[in-house]
């Protein structure tokens, strides 16, 4: 009798999972402070770095419906043809902004990136440790987000490059040699900093709906997460996490959203 029951609760669990497999984090090889269970009491949508009131300061207008980050469950993607993103990246000089939560790089040229026949124009690049998107329930060591703005209509698109441990990088080792000791106080050098260098090789990329993951959480924007990760050695994570730990936003629900998934010809 009790290994009926016992089994009927494993059969009953196992549904349960399967039918929120969207929010489910399952067990990482990151560090034991990289794991992660999503669900609806441990992922609040007020979550913010100084935990204010997301009723407030959130994005009132969709209610939060549209919110980042996500986990990207690969076999409920969408496949379709979809369009290569055009970058029109060239050197610009290093100048950094200890935010206080992460190091941001600031836009000195003249970069951006073109897709669906638009312009969006390169604002800044910024770390969040560990990533922020999931993707089967599997973090990542790291994420880049290269930010990107419409200047005629204001509309935003984010580029978000997971990061794994691997062989030293040159880029980011000059991000760590002059990172600011004050918050918020931008620091300009003469080093030149090829912003084409921190996307991966290959530019395939998920892509759906969502939002900013820092407040104000505001809505309307498009994520295009690349599937291949750039590198970092692992000092050089650790010496980012160290400065800045855990500055990840929690997971966040799809409510009916769609994630596409670009796969071999796109659209020129």
């Amino acid at each position: 009798m009790k290994k009926t029951l016992a089994l009927t609760a494993l059969v009953l669990f196992c549904f349960a999972c399967d039918r929120n497999e969207e929010a489910r984090v399952a067990p990482q090889t990151l560090p034991k402070q990289h794991n992660a269970q999503l669900s609806r009491k441990s992922a609040p949508a007020d979550w913010d770095y100084e935990h204010t009131t997301f009723a407030k300061t959130g994005s009132l207008k969709h209610k939060g419906k549209n919110q980042s980050p996500i986990n990207i469950v690969t076999k409920k993607t969408i496949l379709k043809p979809l369009p290569a993103i055009n970058f029109q990246y060239s050197a610009l000089e290093l100048t950094e902004v200890n935010t206080g939560h992460t190091v941001e790089v600031e836009e000195t040229g003249d970069n951006g990136i073109e897709i669906n026949d638009s312009t969006y124009s390169f604002k800044q690049l910024h770390f969040h440790a560990h990533s922020e998107h999931a993707v089967d329930g599997q973090y990542r060591a790291m994420e880049l987000h290269l930010v990107h703005q419409n200047e005629l209509t204001g509309k935003r698109v984010v580029l978000g490059v997971f990061i794994e441990p691997g062989a030293p990088n040159p880029l980011f080792q000059q991000v760590l040699d002059h990172l600011p000791a004050t918050a918020n106080e931008p620091v300009e050098t003469h080093l030149l900093f090829q912003l084409a260098d921190w996307l991966p090789a290959s530019k395939e990329y998920y892509t759906y709906a969502g939002s900013l993951t820092t407040e104000p959480f505001s809505e309307g924007l498009d994520w295009y997460v690349f599937k291949e990760p750039i590198r970092l050695s692992p000092d050089q994570i650790n010496a980012f996490v160290a400065k800045f730990h855990h500055n990840a936003r929690p997971l966040q629900h799809l409510v009916g959203r769609k994630v596409f998934e670009q796969q071999g010809n796109t659209i020129q």
